[in-house]
């Protein structure tokens, strides 16, 4: 039976206490037996010579850059089972008796102690590197001796001096061309060998290359392995990084390298750009001739281009998906290098229906939406549906002698013209569908490009009837409507309907039998009938049917809108017992078709009570006989010709005047206006006529304003009228002014008086020896033809004024042109004419 003590000494003084006990020398861990065999359970040694187990680490020693050698020797009487390796106080392994050996050193200094075996004396371990970290260590060894015994070594402490592990990133630099990748590479080196490199991107792990997947870089063999890197064949990495799921912009990349002892490193960084996405709306117009709009241009994505959207006005209207979109060679040799993909569908074009847009301009946008979901927006640009054009070029009454009028011009849209409407005097009168307008080439040489459609039907032109309008102006304008409902109105033009035109050619003069009325009428209409009146009575008409064709009047105003003037001319015979004696006026009313009327007074003619005087002589001699004369002042056909009817006027015809009547002879003549009654009671007191008395009173005075016609003299003013006394041959005084002194005509009625006495007295109604007749007339008060008759001599002459080449009018044609701007007022009165018969 064994027992087993602890650690103990014996001495020497106790032996004797244990009968048949061995003294051990030193100290061990052992249990003591009461006999000590050999193998062969032979006892050889008594307890007290039993050696000491002996073990001793020689190495480590030193600095190391490689693996650890553990060296020593280790003795036991028991023999060594097996040796235990501590490192850094833990047990890394253990060495089997089997594995050690022979130290001839050990066998040559401690064969003969006892000790057993020691052909397996001598140990020898290697400890990785790495399974050491860098910087100091300690290593002991434990012997275990067959029976269990146990004993530490000394202890060796050692330092690991290992290379630094290294990383370098050397790409990317940029995204690989035309892919949505970047290729992440470099090296890495560690003494203990790489376990694996991770990559991140933006501090964000995302792969990694494990130690089998790296490659051998063949110029860090050559650079470094001498240096302690241990595993180079699987120094270099390379590792494919997917930009699908990064955002647009900078990235940063950095690799995380883990050697096989589980430290880490981190590499350099660098980064890749994920380009922004690029668009451009290059063109947006509209399509010629059509209710179209196309927008095209290019967009590029790292990502590649999905779809574009395209937007009118911020509402989507159509897209474009990228397999609808078209290579782009410009793109492509400008961009791909850059980081864009899918360049094979960059460029893109849409075209878009325009026939629900508003006239005006409207802003383009494209949206882009990548394969990534990332999305911008384009340039801004627009198009313009142009403004519905149109204009009226001509608006005319018909050149066919027809109750028409023609309406043409032309009218443009973007969606193409509907109609047109005709309008007069905002009334609608008409329309022009757009399949009856025309081709209009100068619209579609100059609009086309405008945006506009359908220019095919682009004039119009219409007729219509004028037969329901009034005369006068009337304002025509046309409406469009295009496809769109969209409306807008024309220039405004005109229309004249012109006014009835008539015209009274005669009668004219003096008449002495029937009396024919005659002339020309038109209108636009037509003309119904023409109405011939005397004095505002109407006594005929004359119908259209029996109106005669005026070539004149076809050749004038055919162009000026007057219809059927194959029917002008119009002719009315009054017979003579229907007219009495005396001055008449005649009206003719052209009345048309559609019963508008036109008045014109035009003509005044004498009729009846014309007496004539026989003269025995010619006018040859009277012209010779009177001073200042030529045949144009003698001769009654001359005078009457040019225009001097009222020099035979019978001044003896006084009854039937107004004031009302005479007052417009007066205006503005000075002294005289305002004195017609003075002049109508002269004219009855004295039997003379009133008109002719205010014509004559008119150019003695120069209307008023002479200085005979209002002068002072002993403080009183005074009037002569009539040139009474205003002798052209020298006389004692102031022949005229005297006269009138000595009359007293200090007023204005007495002048008048007093001229008209006078007058009559002496020249109109005389009636005494030694003149056996009366200058009744301005003719025969002028030139007094019956006083030469008898006598041979030109006297008793009122005025003696005749020809002179600045004045070719004489006295009597001066007052008779005054009394004919007033012949109106004889209208209704009864009057005669006294005419002269010479010889020849």
């Amino acid at each position: 039976m064994r027992k087993k003590f602890g650690k103990y000494v014996l001495f020497l003084a106790l032996a004797t206490a244990f009968s048949g006990a061995y003294i051990i020398f030193g100290t061990q861990d052992h249990p003591l037996t009461s006999g000590i065999t050999n193998k062969s359970n032979n006892v050889v040694l008594a307890a007290s010579s039993i050696p000491s187990n002996r073990i001793w680490l020689e190495y480590p020693d030193g600095t190391y850059n490689g693996d650890i050698p553990v060296v020593g020797w280790a003795i036991s009487f028991y023999g060594v089972k097996s040796i235990d390796i501590y490192l850094d106080g833990k047990k890394i392994d253990s060495i089997p008796n089997s594995a050690m050996t022979k130290r001839d050193d050990i066998v040559n200094k401690f064969g003969k102690d006892g000790y057993i075996d020691l052909d397996h004396s001598g140990f020898s371990y290697t400890v990785s590197k790495s399974q050491l970290s860098r910087g100091n260590h300690n290593i002991q060894v434990e012997l275990i001796d067959n029976e269990g015994g146990v004993l530490r070594s000394n202890t060796r402490t050692f330092t690991v001096d290992l290379p630094p592990d290294k990383v370098w990133l050397e790409t990317p630099d940029s995204i690989n061309i035309g892919k949505t990748e970047a290729t992440v590479s470099g090296w890495a080196m560690s003494p203990y060998g790489v376990e694996s490199v991770e990559i991140y991107v933006d501090d964000k792990r995302v792969g990694s290359v494990s130690n089998s997947e790296m490659t051998k870089r063949s110029d860090l063999i050559n650079k470094f392995a001498k240096d302690g890197y241990d595993d180079l064949d699987h120094s270099g990495f390379t590792y494919t990084l997917s930009t699908n799921g990064l955002s647009i912009g900078t990235h940063k990349i950095k690799v995380k390298v883990t050697d096989k002892f589980g430290d880490t490193i981190w590499s350099n960084e660098r980064s890749i750009k994920i380009p922004e996405n690029r668009m451009w709306v290059e063109t947006s117009s509209i399509a010629n001739g059509k209710t179209e709009a196309t927008v095209s241009g290019w967009v590029m994505s790292h990502f590649g281009v999905e779809r574009v959207e395209i937007y009118v006005d911020g509402k989507i209207i159509g897209s474009v998906l990228s397999s609808s979109m078209t290579k782009r060679d410009d793109l492509i040799n400008k961009f791909t290098k850059d980081g864009y993909t899918g360049l094979d569908h960059s460029g893109f074009s849409y075209t878009f229906s325009t026939a629900n847009l508003s006239i005006g301009t409207h802003k383009i946008k494209v949206k882009e939406i990548d394969n990534s979901g990332n999305s911008i927006w384009s340039n801004e640009t627009s198009i313009k549906v142009p403004e519905n054009r149109m204009w009226v070029e001509t608006a005319s009454l018909a050149n066919n002698g027809k109750t028409e009028a023609i309406v043409s011009g032309w009218a443009m849209s973007h969606f193409g013209v509907k109609s047109v409407e005709i309008y007069v005097d905002d009334k609608i009168v008409g329309s022009v569908p757009s399949s009856s307008m025309t081709k209009r080439d100068d619209l579609i040489n100059k609009f086309t490009k405008d945006g506009y459609t359908g220019l095919d039907h682009s004039g119009f032109s219409y007729t219509f009837s004028t037969a329901n309008l009034s005369i006068g102006t009337h304002k025509v304008k046309v409406k469009e409507i295009d496809n769109s409902g969209n409306s807008i109105w024309s220039n405004e033009t005109s229309i004249k309907i012109p006014e009835n035109r008539i015209w009274l050619e005669y009668p004219n003069g003096t008449y002495y039998g029937d009396v024919t009325v005659g002339g020309w009428a038109m209108s636009h209409f037509g003309v119904e009938r023409v109405e011939i009146y005397v004095d505002g009575k109407m006594i005929g008409s004359v119908l259209s049917s029996s109106m005669t064709k005026r070539y004149d009047l076809i050749v004038k105003f055919t162009g000026d809108g007057y219809a059927d003037l194959e029917h002008s001319g119009f002719s009315y015979t009054i017979s003579a017992d229907k007219i009495t004696p005396g001055t008449h006026t005649i009206k003719a009313v052209l009345v048309d078709k559609q019963g508008n009327d036109k008045c014109i007074i035009n003509r005044t003619f004498m009729f009846g009570n014309v007496k004539y005087v026989n003269i025995n002589a010619t006018v040859d001699a009277m012209v010779s006989a009177c001073t200042g004369a030529t045949r144009d002042n003698i001769d009654p056909d001359k005078v009457l010709a040019n225009g001097g009817l009222y020099e035979f006027l019978s001044l003896k015809c006084w009854e039937g005047y107004t004031a009302s009547e005479l007052e417009p002879m007066l205006k503005g003549c000075g002294v005289l206006e305002g004195h017609a009654q003075d002049f109508i009671d002269a004219a009855k007191e004295y039997k003379i006529n009133p008109v002719y008395l205010i014509a004559h009173a008119r150019l003695e005075t120069g209307n008023g304003s002479s200085g005979l016609s209002s002068f002072e003299k002993n403080g009183k003013t005074y009037h002569n009228f009539f040139g009474i006394c205003a002798f052209d041959t020298p006389h004692t005084g102031d022949d005229a002014y005297d006269y009138a002194v000595e009359k007293g005509w200090d007023t204005v009625r007495k002048a008048i008086f007093g001229g008209a006495e006078f007058i009559s007295r002496n020249y109109v109604n005389c009636g005494l020896e030694p003149l056996p007749y009366e200058q009744d007339t301005l003719y025969e008060m002028k030139w007094n033809p019956e006083r030469y008759s008898l006598t041979g001599e030109v006297t008793h002459q009122y005025a003696t004024d005749g020809y002179t080449e600045n004045d070719p009018l004489d006295w009597a044609m001066k007052i008779s042109n005054i009394i004919k701007q007033y012949e109106y007022i004889f209208v209704g009165k009864q009057i005669e004419f006294i005419i002269p018969k010479y010889k020849g």
